[in-house]
């Protein structure tokens, strides 16, 4: 991610589009999820080095807004714009973690679920961290902003894995080691007010875990 920081700055720009865009639309016609999607999995590729970066940009550029049945395509070329993250790179590369810890159990509940409310709950907080990170970068509340990110990812995760342990709760249940070692997990997320970074990201793959024993 550190490389490929003019890289998500011109996704950000893309995004500050889409943002404006579903203000104003939104209330009207509903919050477009397959577009908020669309942004998970371009910026899924963009922090995956291994995909072609240029790829995932030019995704960007297919995507399109329905208002009133009307279809709408974005422009992301030349725009002007007042995003700048050079100097909110460290910022920026502390979250690249939480995108992970996101796009992974995202994935996994996708593969399991087909009730599209609890996605779109999903898809909300991806929603908010990112509107968060845009202000962080167009406006001088750049710490609270990049926390309140943080913790949008961080409870994205955690209603993940909740969700699929829920669902998968009856092996839970019959099995006395696996269900001592979740009520020992809940115990010690109960406790985690005001706990460092590094706690939390401990929570997320402790549930990681539990969720491969299941």
């Amino acid at each position: 991610m550190e490389n490929n920081i003019p890289l998500f700055q011109r996704y950000m720009i893309a995004y500050s589009v889409f943002f404006n865009s579903d203000l104003e639309s939104s209330l009207l016609y509903g919050r477009n999820f397959d577009i908020i999607n669309m942004f998970l999995q371009t910026l899924e590729m963009l922090i995956d080095k291994e995909v072609d970066i240029n790829f995932a940009i030019k995704a960007l550029n297919q995507l399109e807004i329905v208002v009133n049945d009307e279809h709408k395509k974005y422009n992301f070329i030349n725009l002007k714009h007042n995003i700048r993250i050079s100097d909110k790179q460290r910022q920026i590369n502390e979250l690249v973690k939480y995108f992970k810890k996101f796009f992974e159990s995202y994935s996994l509940l996708i593969e399991i679920i087909d009730e599209q409310k609890k996605i779109n709950d999903i898809l909300v907080e991806f929603n908010n961290a990112l509107s968060h990170i845009l202000n962080a970068v167009t406006n001088k509340k750049s710490p609270i902003n990049f926390k309140r990110a943080k913790s949008h990812l961080y409870r994205g995760v955690l209603d993940c894995y909740k969700e699929i342990i829920q669902l998968k709760s009856e092996i839970i249940i019959n099995n006395p080691l696996l269900e001592k070692q979740f009520l020992l997990l809940r115990q010690k997320e109960a406790k985690l007010v005001g706990i460092s970074e590094d706690a939390k990201l401990k929570i997320l793959n402790e549930y990681f875990l539990i969720i491969n024993q299941i």
